[in-house]
C-alpha cells in the first residue's frame, strides 16, 4: 500500500517498529530537483499497515539531505532520525516523538 502519492522520487526508505505503541515509523527521502530533498516520515498502524495521518516533513536543508536511517528507543519511546548531506559531510540527526512529531 502507499505511504504517499507525492510527484517526483521517494527514495531510500527505511523503518523501525514501536513495541510499546504497536505501530512503525517509515522514512524516506522526497527529491523535487537535484538540488532540493527533504526527509520525510509517516506512523502505520502495527496490525493493518495503514498511514497514520499524513507525512510529516521531518528535516529540510539546502545541503541536500539524504539516505535517512532510523532507531527506535524503548527506554525513552522516542525515535531517533539521522540523514546525510550529500555535499559538506555532515550529518544531521532529529529526535521524533512517539506520536511521530519532531522535537525541534
Amino acid at each position: 500500500m502507499p505511504v504517499t502519492t507525492e510527484e517526483n522520487a521517494q527514495q531510500f526508505p527505511d523503518v523501525v517498529y514501536n513495541s510499546h505503541n504497536n505501530q512503525f515509523l517509515a522514512v524516506w527521502e522526497h527529491v523535487e530537483q537535484d538540488y532540493s530533498r527533504d526527509i520525510y516520515g509517516i506512523l502505520l498502524d502495527g496490525d493493518s499497515g495503514q498511514p497514520i495521518g499524513e507525512p510529516i516533513l521531518f528535516i529540510v536543508d539546502d545541503n541536500i539531505i539524504e539516505a535517512p536511517e532510523l532507531a527506535y528507543n524503548s527506554v525513552d519511546n522516542e525515535y531517533l532520525l539521522v540523514a546525510r548531506s550529500r555535499y559538506n559531510n555532515m550529518a544531521f540527526a532529529q529526535r521524533v516523538s512517539a506520536q511521530g512529531t519532531a522535537d525541534w
